[in-house]
């Protein structure tokens, strides 16, 4: 009986390890991190948009690249010079984000901002999601700290923008403690099926089953 406890305690030990293993947004496009497939700006899908250059662009398709690899859903960026949110919460409509945005084909979209004050995400469920990643820079972090944060922020929008909210799972970037950055760098870049499993399901009832299918790769 020791031998049988001592074994399945061993196994917990393992684990527990495992799932304490943290990714990261790689340093560099490789396979783990690809470029957004061209196909996708015309299926459903959900839009991250970089507003101002709130992301740099050097960094800015590693770390949307590397959190739309999390989830296979239909994932598509562009860029705009100034926010449309003020205008969104007057009008949150479907018609209304379309226009915004200027692209008829999205679904959600997720605006990615630096704020000067004022909270740092704002939620209209089905619509849109607005997250500030100015905040992630407070205590000057490495590089690649700060690209791991932006991808989990990024995650946290899209999910949020498809109406799913915190978890209780510590690994997973909606855990409710990852509001502090300290909280933050303790998760990993990834939606835990808590998470997951409303969102898509959201998303397909908004965009229909091609929002939650990756569009083709047209050099394959």
């Amino acid at each position: 009986m020791k031998k049988i406890a001592m074994t399945f305690a061993l196994a917990a030990v393992a684990a527990a390890a495992a799932a304490a293993v943290r990714n990261h947004v790689p340093g560099k496009l490789d396979g783990t991190c690809t470029t957004f497939r061209p196909a996708a700006a015309k299926f459903s899908h959900v839009l991250v948009v970089n507003v101002g250059g709130a992301i740099p662009e050097e960094d800015w398709p590693l770390v949307v690249g590397y959190a739309a690899s999390r989830i296979p859903i239909n994932v598509w960026t562009n860029s705009l010079p100034e926010s449309p949110v003020s205008k969104l919460v007057a009008d949150a409509s479907p018609a209304a984000l379309k226009a915004a945005v200027g692209d008829d084909k999205a679904v959600v979209a997720v605006f990615v901002e630096r704020l000067s004050s004022g909270a740092s995400a704002l939620v209209v469920p089905g619509v849109f999601s607005r997250v500030d990643v100015k905040w992630l820079e407070s205590d000057s972090p490495s590089r690649a700290t700060l690209r791991d944060r932006q991808a989990k922020t990024v995650l946290r929008g899209m999910a949020w923008a498809c109406g799913a909210g915190a978890t209780i799972e510590p690994m997973c970037s909606l855990f409710y403690g990852a509001r502090t950055l300290a909280g933050m760098d303790r998760t990993n870049v990834t939606i835990s099926p808590m998470a997951y499993f409303p969102m898509v399901e959201v998303l397909r009832a908004l965009g229909g089953d091609e929002a939650v299918n990756p569009a083709p790769d047209e050099t394959e």
